[in-house]
């Protein structure tokens, strides 16, 4: 009689194991949709007072412009919660994901560092 209560003890244990699991893999999102997230075009002034934008669509950065100038970008990395792009011989830019449509920014290049904040249009 004992070795049926264990039986059932288990099988309790196992399903409260597996819906427990069930339910973790339904609430997080894939790594398409979180990176999926970045997509739009991002705005904001760089040290308040250099307007620029920032374009991305199907995890890439497709468009940086900077006081109205398309600047050359020669890498871009699109991660779920950060993005970074550039061309290694003039600038550096990290955008940091600080909600659904806001990122701050930080640049660095020959005209030294500055931050921003982000919001996607």
């Amino acid at each position: 009689m004992n070795s049926g209560i264990a039986v059932m003890t288990n099988n309790r244990r196992f399903l409260l194991i597996a819906v427990s699991l069930a339910l973790l893999g339904a609430t997080q999102a894939s790594p398409a949709m979180e990176k999926a997230a970045w997509d739009g075009v991002w705005t904001g002034s760089l040290g308040n007072v250099s307007k620029i934008t920032v374009t991305i669509a199907k995890d890439k950065v497709v468009n940086y412009v900077f006081r109205g100038a398309p600047m050359k970008i020669v890498y871009a990395k699109v991660a779920p919660t950060m993005v970074s792009f550039g061309d290694p011989d003039h600038y550096k830019m990290t955008l940091v994901k600080t909600g659904d449509a806001t990122a701050s920014a930080g640049y660095n290049g020959r005209r030294g560092h500055s931050q921003a904040a982000l919001t996607r249009n």
